[in-house]
């Protein structure tokens, strides 16, 4: 019976997994590779023939165009805490 119970949670979780890629995931990257090559079309029309390669390279997916700030040159830095399970805390 258990053995029974184990093979049904891998069959559905198997399901699970492959229906949101195709319904889902596939989808979405589909939709970001024809709004790419959109972009590319779109800049590759407005350069003029000896300007090809001045276009910007293409992001990563998943990105949304965000960039990290950078930490200021005077600002402190935040404190660091150190994780480690072999030293609890003390309270003194």
């Amino acid at each position: 019976m258990e053995q029974r119970n184990l093979l049904l949670a891998v069959v559905a979780s198997i399901a699970i997994l492959l229906g949101w890629q195709f319904l889902y995931e596939g989808p979405r990257m589909e939709q970001q590779q024809a709004a790419q090559k959109a972009a590319r079309q779109a800049g590759a029309s407005s350069n003029p023939a000896g300007q090809a390669g001045a276009t910007a390279a293409p992001e990563a997916p998943g990105s949304d165009g965000a960039t990290i700030p950078k930490p200021q040159a005077g600002a402190p830095l935040p404190p660091r805490r150190l994780a480690t399970s072999r030293c609890p805390v003390r309270r003194r």
